[in-house]
């Protein structure tokens, strides 16, 4: 690889500056690179920053570990961002995958009753025989164990746990705005290139 190419490259990346003044000094820290410079005067301060900012990538380049130089944090959270809405659709589209097999699955099963339903009902019409089956059926219903009915609970919060960091992550992502993604930057003064 080029060794003017990379320090070209890597020169033209964006850090995050931290401004400070202390003592009548200004000092300007870089944390990904653990940089810091000071100075009586801003523009001499950020001209030693630049200068220990543009040796160290050097450095870097020549002991051949140039693959070691931290990226600015906002070239991190837009990798970051992409990275996590490529998962978001693909966890949207299982939970929608898996809720369409469900919603068929339980009409399928819907459909079915009502279908044996309206046939025994066309077929046996009398006001009697409904009752007596609306009945019977009340009675089922409230015979059922509680032993049975408390399975069916764990059941149905093992899945809604299952379902939680999804539903979590998916909270998060909603609420992400493009003023709330960060881009790298903190409440600190950011110095221009």
């Amino acid at each position: 690889m080029d060794k003017k190419i990379d320090l070209d490259f890597f020169k033209s990346l964006k850090y995050d500056v931290v401004l400070r003044k202390i003592k009548g000094k200004f000092v300007l820290f870089i944390a990904e690179l653990g940089l810091v410079r000071k100075d009586e005067s801003l523009e001499k301060a950020y001209h030693k920053l630049e200068l220990a900012k543009e040796e160290y990538f050097r450095d870097m380049i020549e002991s051949e570990l140039s693959e070691k130089i931290p990226l600015p944090a906002s070239l991190k959270n837009k990798q970051r961002s992409n990275g996590n809405i490529g998962i978001f659709i693909v966890k949207t589209i299982i939970v929608i995958i898996i809720a369409a097999i469900g919603a068929s699955f339980i009409f399928g099963r819907i459909e079915s009753f009502v279908s044996n339903f309206t046939s025994s009902f066309s077929q046996n019409m009398s006001l009697d025989r409904i009752v007596s089956e609306s009945a019977v059926l009340l009675d089922k219903i409230n015979n059922i164990p509680d032993q049975k009915i408390e399975t069916a609970g764990q059941k149905l919060k093992t899945t809604a746990k299952k379902f939680k960091p999804l539903i979590d992550e998916l909270k998060i992502l909603l609420k992400e705005t493009p003023e709330n993604v960060s881009e790298g930057k903190d409440n600190s003064t950011e110095m221009p290139e």
